[in-house]
């Protein structure tokens, strides 16, 4: 089955190909997974939406398998409930507390951390949006944005992104919504 990433939206390889290679890779009517529901995973999902069901009018029943109890979990229940009431829109089923530990020909393993639940089901297709990889160098900057290197504040050089640190209040999470949010200032 094919298993897709972020890496891979963002080769040129793909994009030379086109949706149609890649939505005629998808021939069985077994479902469509998406993993990850974070702002990329859930954007990613409905670009794919759009062009697979709209466009080329894919018929697959489509899964976002998430780990979290819930959309967005530290923002507003109100953008949650926006959410989520597209998703029911477009016949998107959702499966919070769970992983998938496994895939494996075209089969995805999935484990409900709930009740430990395992689960094997296959699939015709599979997105993966794992989210913010740890490890990553954070930068600090002063509350302008400005960049905090050797104890010396660099009027000139600016870092914007999930992977800063403002020495202010306001919002430091590792998440696009931050880093619209610094963009912005």
């Amino acid at each position: 089955i094919p298993m897709l990433t972020l890496k891979d939206f963002k080769s040129q390889d793909l994009w030379d190909r086109g949706p149609e290679d890649l939505l005629t890779g998808i021939v069985s009517r077994d479902p469509v997974y998406f993993i990850g529901c974070g702002a990329t995973g859930i954007q990613m999902l409905f670009e794919f939406l759009t062009v697979a069901r709209k466009k080329y009018k894919l018929k697959n029943e489509i899964y976002l398998v998430t780990g979290d109890s819930g959309f967005f979990t530290g923002l507003s229940d109100k953008f949650s409930r926006v959410v989520q009431k597209r998703l029911q829109k477009h016949r998107v089923q959702v499966l919070f507390n769970s992983l998938v530990s496994k895939i494996q020909g075209n089969k995805i393993h999935l484990t409900d951390l709930s009740g430990s639940h395992q689960e094997e089901i296959s699939a015709s297709a599979v997105f993966s949006f794992p989210g913010i990889q740890p490890g990553l160098k954070e930068f600090t900057c002063d509350q302008y944005g400005r960049l905090i290197a050797n104890n010396k504040v660099y009027e000139s050089i600016f870092a914007i992104g999930d992977f800063t640190r403002y020495q202010s209040k306001g919002l430091n999470s590792d998440s696009a919504q931050a880093a619209v949010r610094k963009g912005k200032l």
